[in-house]
């Protein structure tokens, strides 16, 4: 009964890890064909190439300037990282360490916030931004 289980557990694990890199697998593969849009004819392209990387990274298009936004992205993700760490860390050795009244209702309310993924919160820093003029738009 057990091991019946378990083969089923995993069956269900793959079957669901299936469905998951399917998408994955068909941006990767539409990537590498000749078509100028999205494949949806086939799952795979007729023709493969190197040539949308080739434009990608080293295309002498002004707007195309990928390598540099990669860069940039790299290095703000790496700095949010470490600097982010740092603070949780800081603020979990001292919740560990300290004994107050609300520490129970405060790391409640945390790990209910941390349910919630962080883009969500991106309405809302549009709303602030647009209502201090920093969006280019009226």
């Amino acid at each position: 009964m057990k091991n019946v289980r378990q083969v089923l557990r995993h069956l269900v694990l793959l079957l669901l890890s299936v469905f998951w890199l399917i998408p994955i697998i068909w941006l990767v593969a539409t990537s590498f064909g000749t078509d100028t849009g999205p494949n949806i004819r086939t799952f795979f392209p007729a023709s493969l190439t190197l040539e949308n990387y080739r434009v990608l990274l080293f295309g002498a298009d002004s707007v195309a300037q990928f390598p540099n936004w990669f860069k940039n992205t790299f290095i703000i993700a790496c700095f949010t990282c470490v600097v982010s760490s740092s603070f949780v860390l800081m603020v979990a050795y001292a919740m560990s360490c300290m004994r107050f009244k609300a520490r129970k209702g405060l790391m409640t309310f945390a790990s209910i916030l941390s349910l919630f993924p962080g883009f969500l919160s991106m309405i809302a820093v549009y709303f602030i931004m647009k209502s201090i003029g920093l969006t280019n738009s009226n």
